[in-house]
């Protein structure tokens, strides 16, 4: 526990084995999901829309332009790749950062913060994820 500030701490440990090859599979079997789908989708010239919650409502969620913002980014283009879902590519900015200093400098980052400022995190969660979905829904170039 700390003096009542909020801290973001970067902590050397042992590697683990495992969360490197997890977080490879993890990688490995959701690029090989999106390129398969691409692919069948190239060869046939449809578009899949793999959202469960766009096929049943009809609506956008919070996510939809992930997969349009990873194939994106995987052609170098880190402008549209923000423009299709910015939420997303802030959280891929944030878990390279983390898969590096977790598997390539052995380190833990851990924030640190009184357990009465705990009710923030949620908040601010859902207030990003809000405000993520407005622009998904209204402001997106298509």
């Amino acid at each position: 526990m700390n003096d009542g500030n909020v801290f973001l701490t970067v902590e050397h440990r042992r590697l683990r084995i495992h969360t490197l090859t997890m977080a490879l599979a993890i990688v490995g079997v959701w690029g090989a999901l999106i390129l398969a789908i691409q692919l069948l989708d190239r060869a046939r010239g449809t578009t899949t829309t793999v959202c469960m919650f766009k096929r049943f409502t009809g609506v956008e969620c919070p996510t939809c332009g992930s997969t349009r913002a990873t194939v994106a980014l995987a052609r170098g283009d880190v402008v549209d790749a923000f423009l299709w879902n910015p939420l997303i590519m802030v959280i891929m900015l944030g878990a390279t950062i983390w898969l590096v200093l977790s598997v390539g400098f052995a380190r833990t980052v851990r924030l640190d913060m009184p357990r009465r400022h705990r009710w923030i995190v949620p908040l601010v969660t859902i207030a990003l994820v809000l405000i993520n979905w407005s622009y998904v829904l209204w402001f997106r170039p298509l």
